[in-house]
């Protein structure tokens, strides 16, 4: 008898963790800034920074493949900053988690690989990587002000 009772809870108790686990994590719906490629790409051209080449991409664009596809980002943009040869970009999420768990992926990715580091910001579901080569970090706070200012 006593051990029905056990296999009981212990299935009550299997139940409710998994149910509990059904539900979004804490979060993960909270809404972030919603901008299109275009209006990422005007604000960028008006920031008075040194920017050239700007890329709005699409799904069929994207070199990575992510764009659009269900957790990943809904808009990406790069360009490249006249002081510097590698290319910055800024990928917009429609969940606040999903943009932290990108600019945390990046970040271990970059640290792995020295050759990729970046500046990496991340602010209303928005990840903004700017390569390190040829460009100081005050520079590259100047496009952390200019993030700052297109989320607001």
């Amino acid at each position: 008898m006593r051990h029905a009772s056990v296999k009981r809870a212990l299935l009550l108790l299997l139940t409710l963790v998994s149910l509990s686990g059904c539900s979004a994590p804490a979060g993960s719906s909270a809404s972030a800034v919603s901008l299109t490629g275009e209006q990422v790409a005007s604000s960028l051209r008006e920031s008075g920074l040194p920017v050239q080449d700007i890329v709005i991409f699409t799904p069929q664009t994207d070199p990575n493949g992510y764009l659009g596809r269900p957790g990943q980002y809904v808009v990406k943009v790069s360009w490249k900053d006249t002081r510097q040869t590698g290319t910055s970009t800024i990928e917009l999420f429609e969940a606040l988690d999903l943009a932290q768990a990108r600019a945390i992926d990046v970040q271990r990715i970059t640290e792995e690989n020295p050759a990729l580091r970046q500046y990496i910001y991340h602010q209303r579901g928005a990840v903004l990587r700017v390569p390190t080569a040829g460009i100081t970090a005050d520079q590259a706070k100047e496009y952390e002000s200019w993030l700052t200012r297109l989320v607001a």
